[in-house]
């Protein structure tokens, strides 16, 4: 689950996972990394989102990817460390 906010060339982007326990097998794992997630990517379901950003909890960069002219981030990378994302946009292209 995502939310989005925008103002002018500012956006923050919070992504929770939903759902997961089954994802590790109800083994009170951490839903993290590829192994966990795959090919999931997050879509921030519009145009003017895309950007590199950086997530406040983890230090770690994300650049969008565009998938049907949607912005996405990979959901791999985005609990590759830490199960919940804050991101920031650092930049704009």
């Amino acid at each position: 689950m995502a939310l989005a906010r925008r103002a002018d060339a500012d956006a923050v982007v919070v992504v929770v996972p939903r759902l997961s326990a089954r994802l590790t097998g109800f083994g009170g794992q951490l839903p993290l990394g590829q192994a966990t997630w795959g090919d999931t990517w997050v879509s921030l379901d519009r145009p003017g989102l895309e950007g590199v950003y950086t997530d406040r909890f983890t230090g770690q960069r994300l650049t969008t990817a565009l998938r049907d002219g949607v912005p996405v981030l990979p959901v791999s990378s985005l609990f590759g460390l830490f199960p919940v994302a804050m991101l920031k946009r650092e930049e704009n292209p």
